[in-house]
Formats: C-alpha cells, structure tokens, sequence
C-alpha cells in the first residue's frame, strides 16, 4: 500500500507523538519512583544527606518534564556539584573517587541502594525511549539536549550508588 506524501507525514507527526506521550509518562513514573522509594529508603537507613541529593535529582526530573513540553533547551547539566565532566570521570572511573570498582547490585546492598538502581535503570529506559520519540525523518535527533540530560541523570544516580556502596553517606 501507497500512502501519499501527506499521510506519511500524519502518521510519522502520530508515531512521534505516541513516543513522546511514552516519554512523559516515563519522566512522571521516574520523578514518583525517585520521591518515593529511593528517598524513603534513604531517609529509613539513616542517609539524611543522600536524601537530599535525591531531592535535587527530583527538581531537574521535574524541570526536565517542561524542558520537553516547553520546547525549552536543557543547557548544561549540573548537579549535586557535578558537571558534564565531573559526572563523566566520576561514573567511569569510580575507585579513583571513591575507592569503589564498579559492580553489579546485590540483594545484599540494602534498600537505598536498590531503590537507587531501580530509578537508574528507568531513567536509562526513558533515554532509549527518548531516541524514537526525538529521531527526525533521516534518523537524526532533533534533541540531543534531551538524550544528553538523560545521559549524565543516569551517570549521577550511578555515582550516588557508588558512593552508597563504598559507605561516603553517614547516617544520622
């Protein structure tokens, strides 16, 4: 079947509108996920300061929800004190941190830990769900502002995992 140049555009203009209603819907489970379960097991375990940082990532979630339907460029990602950089070299090279290799979470880990992998892992889902809803007719991304934001919030819940892991929260 044949469409004309008219109904392909209605049906990519449709395709991209369902991919990026996904997207929001992904972007308000992570900033519930994120307030939740990941705040609460902190605050359970003692973790007042992980905690807080976890309120920062919850303001950019909710900033980047009106980056998206504003149309608003994201600029340079900057949080928890870490820039692009920083949180580049820090979720890479972990140990020269924070004396922690990277490793595979464990039931074992407890509860802040977890909760924090299980955001990261849905932030991870809503970038790859970002590159359908922000690919142009060539294959291009029309929002790599986007795609990077998504990036480097997952490269900082990684490094709050790290820090988690190799016990840089005291507990109070």
């Amino acid at each position: 079947m044949e469409f004309s140049e008219k109904n392909r555009d209605a049906i990519t203009r449709l395709a991209r509108s369902s991919d990026a209603q996904k997207l929001m819907e992904l972007l308000q489970k992570q900033s519930g996920q994120v307030k939740q379960a990941a705040q609460q097991a902190a605050a359970g375990e003692g973790l007042h300061g992980l905690a807080e940082e976890l309120e920062e990532v919850l303001a950019f979630v909710r900033r980047f929800i009106r980056f998206d339907v504003l149309e608003e460029p994201v600029g340079e990602v900057r949080l928890c004190g870490y820039g692009p950089e920083e949180l580049r070299e820090h979720s890479h090279y972990p140990e020269q941190y924070y004396g922690q290799s990277h490793f595979l979470p464990h039931y074992t880990d407890g509860p802040a830990l977890l909760a924090l992998n299980k955001v990261r892992t849905s932030v991870r889902r809503t970038e790859l769900a970002a590159y359908g809803a922000f690919r142009g007719e060539e294959g291009s991304v029309t929002r790599p502002d986007l795609l990077l934001g998504l990036n480097r919030l997952s490269s900082l819940l990684w490094i709050l995992m790290i820090k988690r892991k190799a016990g840089r929260y005291e507990r109070s």
